[in-house]
């Protein structure tokens, strides 16, 4: 698991004890994003040229995408025309041929490494909402985002053959592919899948009275089978070992406790994984207090991490670490 933070123009990866330190155009703006792109190997790093209000702009040079080769130990600019406006943050992901695909606030963005120039896919109309959480398609036809509508987030699909900008009409929380066609998301409780062909959403898991079926922990969900009223959300947290990986929280009015003779409501929040169907709920552990003003959770295969304006986190289910100062540096589903 890794680790960054920005010092000036000195961008810093923490790798176990070892600190990498890769010189940024400075100076920077403070508001600096980081991600691995590409496996393990790439380092993806963008900011947003204005800077806290009341300074200045930082200079043109110091402004825009970055990729670190983290094997060569090389840091390449991506070379598109960058104006004041664009703002590079954590939606850039590497496709099939070594091809990064990236967001610029307002246009989506190709560039096949080792080429001179990036290549403009789309530019969207800022004023129907910026396109954010970009992915890419397993087979590396589509990429999708989401747009908000009426405070919902919507997913969008962007074809890269035929250049289709295909709006799902879905309202999601946060998704993944399963495969070339199909994706998987969550949306208030239950989890789902979207099939991009026919567009019918079938319904993987309705919710925790789904994972009482399968026999799955009964003593941690007991308390809440004889309620009526059950508070649920359930948010998906990832793809790993061929399993979904997904967060459950429940609650129950105050009322409930008073009945039950206890001091407080029933509540559980809960990192569970299933299989792609949704069969073989599995319980893991019980999920540490997370403010909801942090970046996060992610799941990153064995064990969560997350940020705050104070640092990182790392949990296990067992022990909790703190990384104050420093940001997770998470990769996301690409290919």
């Amino acid at each position: 698991m890794r680790f960054y933070r920005l010092m000036g123009s000195d961008f810093q990866i923490l790798d176990g004890e070892k600190i990498t330190h890769v010189p940024l155009p400075g100076p920077l703006a403070p508001g600096v994003y980081a991600h691995l792109v590409g496996g393990e190997r790439y380092a993806a790093i963008g900011n947003s040229r204005a800077t806290a209000e009341g300074l200045r702009y930082v200079p043109e040079e110091a402004h825009g995408l970055w990729l670190y080769d983290q094997q060569e130990g090389q840091l390449l600019t991506v070379p598109i025309k960058v104006t004041k406006e664009d703002c590079f943050t954590a939606d850039s992901i590497m496709g099939p041929g070594n091809t990064l695909y990236f967001s610029d606030g307002n246009s989506f963005w190709r560039w096949r490494l080792g080429e001179r120039q990036g290549e403009k896919l789309v530019r969207f109309q800022q004023a129907k909402g910026a396109p954010m959480g970009l992915g890419i398609s397993p087979e590396g036809r589509y990429l999708s985002y989401y747009k908000y509508r009426s405070g919902n987030k919507v997913l969008h699909l962007y074809d890269l053959d035929t250049g289709e900008v295909r709006d799902t009409k879905c309202s999601i929380f946060h998704y993944h592919w399963l495969d070339e066609t199909s994706v998987v998301y969550t949306k208030s409780s239950g989890v789902k899948a979207l099939d991009i062909k026919t567009g019918r959403c079938t319904t993987i898991l309705r919710g925790y009275r789904d994972i009482l079926r399968w026999g799955s922990a009964p003593d941690i969900l007991a308390p809440f089978e004889r309620e009526k009223e059950v508070w649920e959300e359930m948010d998906l947290l990832g793809i790993s070992g061929g399993r979904l990986w997904f967060s459950l929280r429940l609650c129950c009015p105050r009322e409930a406790a008073l009945r039950s003779g206890s001091e407080r409501e029933p509540f559980h929040h809960g990192i569970w994984s299933s299989a792609v169907n949704g069969s073989q709920p599995r319980f893991h552990f019980e999920c540490p207090q997370i403010s909801s003003s942090s970046s996060g959770p992610v799941w990153t295969g064995d064990c969560l991490t997350w940020s705050d304006s104070a640092g990182a986190y790392l949990y296990d289910g067992r022990q909790l670490r703190e990384f104050f100062g420093w940001k997770p540096l998470v990769g996301y589903p690409d290919f």
